[in-house]
């Protein structure tokens, strides 16, 4: 009987992500191929032509894979790519679901809304790491959670490990999982909690130092941290919420420098004399008056943190205006965190009891490295992606306790 449900279970998986298969096979017939960062795009073809990522300015978890593909299949290889990477965001959110305790029929409704929501729709046919940053954070928490109910060290350790490893080479700032990792199983006193995280560690390091290894030829730290840092910490920063970059080049013409933008795949490359902004050797300058920035204006630095919070969870109407059918979806998208929040405190969270702590903490250490360097309306697609399927659980849980009671 068992058996029989499992193999239900994975019927209906299969024929969701076949329906989304199609969905997208249509939107790539029907849209051309987009890179909305093409400093990604760049290093994926860097690498197809060398076997190596020259550039050590951004991370390569993304663009190395981006790379792979385009070797094996060209650009319909990289398409197929994003298709896979779109898809694994369902298979993941499936596992959560499951995980947290919602029946079959639930986590279907739940995913194929999912399967809809624009954001994911429109991000089949694009070069983009959102779809994997949501993957990440949906594979974490569903490890985090069953490890926090393991007795001993094992496979869930293995994997939480290889899965934030696997995350700081997409996106450095998700290092912070590994002290949230720490926190969770101390505030929980899990069981050999300090055997565990040292495990975890080491396999974070392993994963971290075999990825940049293998795309770049050895092991590298992307210095786009005091690009970012500076961008989203200056005089300049609160009159260019919208792209926060663009206030560099006001900092460093206050304070008597000049630099270009440059060839977006170099680290190097001078211009007309002037050093690029995203040469290394700007890495000190950019640390430097960050940092004098932020010691010697604190309350400004936290008014700024303010401004970037909102800047991040604003509905984006860059492209829609906020009338049009793409900026009503926006809005809609930008509900997330606070409907989230609500229910939060109103309603029950599925899953085990340390579920909602898990959730919480996870979330909040996504935001926090935006307050302080850049924040985009961008970086709140995967959060939202993992809020509003939480929102939808949340909801489920408190449908199922009012049906019981009446």
């Amino acid at each position: 009987m068992k058996d029989k449900s499992y193999r239900q279970e994975m019927l209906l998986l299969g024929c969701l992500l076949a329906v989304d298969l199609v969905c997208a096979l249509v939107e790539a017939w029907k849209v051309s191929f987009q890179s909305p960062n093409v400093e990604y795009l760049c290093q994926a073809y860097d690498f197809a032509a060398k076997q190596r990522i020259d550039s050590v300015f951004l991370p390569t978890g993304y663009s190395g894979l981006l790379g792979i593909s385009y070797i094996f299949g060209g650009q319909p290889g990289m398409v197929a790519f994003s298709m896979a990477l779109s898809l694994s965001v369902i298979l993941a959110a499936w596992l959560y679901l499951r995980m947290l305790g919602l029946s079959v029929r639930a986590t279907l409704c739940l995913t194929a809304l999912l399967s809809a929501y624009p954001d994911f729709v429109l991000s089949y046919n694009k070069a983009q790491e959102t779809a994997v940053t949501a993957t990440i954070l949906f594979v974490f928490l569903t490890l985090l959670i069953r490890s926090t109910m393991a007795k001993r060290l094992g496979t869930l350790d293995a994997l939480l490990g290889v899965t934030v490893g696997y995350g700081v080479l997409v996106r450095p700032n998700l290092a912070l999982l590994v002290l949230l990792v720490w926190f969770v199983f101390w505030h929980l006193r899990v069981a050999q909690a300090l055997r565990r995280s040292v495990v975890h560690v080491a396999l974070v390091l392993a994963v971290y130092l075999a990825g940049t290894t293998a795309f770049h030829g050895r092991p590298y730290l992307p210095h786009n941290g005091p690009y970012n840092l500076f961008a989203g910490a200056n005089e300049f920063t609160r009159f260019h919420l919208d792209n926060q970059e663009d206030s560099i080049y006001q900092a460093l013409r206050e304070h008597g420098l000049k630099a270009a933008l440059g060839h977006s795949c170099s680290d190097e490359k001078d211009i007309d004399g002037l050093p690029e902004v995203h040469a290394r050797k700007m890495d000190t300058t950019y640390s430097r008056l960050a940092w004098d920035f932020i010691r010697e204006h604190p309350w400004e630095m936290l008014h700024l943190s303010w401004l970037k919070f909102k800047n991040m969870m604003y509905p984006d109407f860059r492209i829609y205006p906020p009338g049009s059918v793409g900026g009503v979806f926006k809005i809609i998208a930008a509900l997330a965190f606070p409907l989230w929040l609500l229910a939060l405190v109103m309603l029950p969270h599925p899953g085990p009891p340390t579920a909602r702590l898990c959730v919480v903490v996870t979330v909040a250490v996504y935001i926090m490295p935006f307050l302080v360097m850049i924040s985009s309306p961008r970086f709140r697609v995967p959060l939202d992606v993992l809020l509003w399927l939480d929102l939808g659980a949340m909801l489920v849980m408190w449908r199922q306790r009012r049906l019981a009671v009446a």
